[in-house]
C-alpha cells in the first residue's frame, strides 16, 4: 500500500530525511513537545472546538499513524489528550485533511529535506469556508539531531493565533502498523470526545 504522503510527494520522497520517511511510513512514536494557546475567548473556544491540547512545557507525545482503506488515521495524545485525524491523497502534491465535520484541503511542498504544509481550502459542515474566515498553517517538519521533528502554527482570521506546538519523536515500535478500525472516528467538535491534543 502506498500511504498518502508518499503518493503525493512521488519522486520527492527519496530526497526526505530519512527519519521523516520513517514517520511517514506509519508506526508509533513518541517524544516531547512545548504548546502555546492564544490568546483571548474566541482563541481559547476555537482551540477547544478543535481539540487542540492544552499549552504546556515538555510535554510527552505519542503519535500513531495507522493505515485505513481509505488512507490513515493520525492519533496523537499531548499528556493524555488525544487529537485524531484523517488523512487521504488529494492528488499530487495535496493531501486532505479531516477533523470530525472540518476538511481541508492541504498543499504538501518538500523544502530540502523537510516539508512544509499549508491549507489551500476547507469546508464545515460539507459547506465551504470563506477564505477570509480560512484558518492559516504554518507548519513544518524536519529532522535534528535525526529525529522527526515538528513546528506547527494555526491562526486564523479575526481570531489570531489559536495554537503552536513544536517538538520531537522517535518510533517506539519496529512492526508494522495494525490496520485502524473502521469506528475509529477522527477528532473534532462531533468527533473523538475523550476528555483532557
Amino acid at each position: 500500500m502506498t500511504l498518502p504522503v508518499q503518493a503525493a510527494l512521488g519522486t520527492d520522497w527519496d530526497r526526505l530525511a530519512p527519519a521523516l520517511r520513517q514517520f511517514h511510513s506509519g508506526g508509533t512514536h513518541h517524544g516531547r513537545a512545548e504548546v502555546t494557546r492564544g490568546a483571548g475567548r474566541l482563541a481559547a473556544l476555537t482551540a477547544w472546538a478543535f481539540r487542540f491540547p492544552p499549552a504546556g512545557r515538555d510535554v510527552p507525545v505519542a503519535v500513531a499513524v495507522r493505515p485505513t482503506p481509505r488512507g490513515e488515521t493520525w492519533e496523537r495524545d499531548f499528556g493524555g489528550h488525544r487529537l485524531v485525524s484523517e488523512i487521504t491523497l488529494a492528488g499530487p502534491g495535496r493531501l486532505r485533511e479531516r477533523f470530525g465535520p472540518a476538511r481541508f484541503l492541504l498543499a504538501l511542498v518538500r523544502e530540502g529535506a523537510g516539508l512544509r504544509l499549508e491549507i489551500l481550502s476547507g469546508t464545515l459542515f460539507g459547506l465551504p469556508i470563506p477564505r477570509a474566515l480560512l484558518p492559516v498553517t504554518e507548519a513544518r517538519e524536519h529532522a535534528e539531531a535525526g529525529r522527526f521533528a515538528f513546528d506547527i502554527a494555526i491562526a486564523a482570521p479575526l481570531v489570531g493565533r489559536i495554537v503552536h506546538y513544536r517538538g520531537w519523536l522517535e518510533p517506539v515500535d519496529a512492526g508494522p502498523p495494525a490496520m485502524a478500525e473502521q469506528g475509529d472516528q477522527p477528532g473534532g467538535p462531533h468527533g473523538d470526545q475523550s476528555s483532557d491534543l
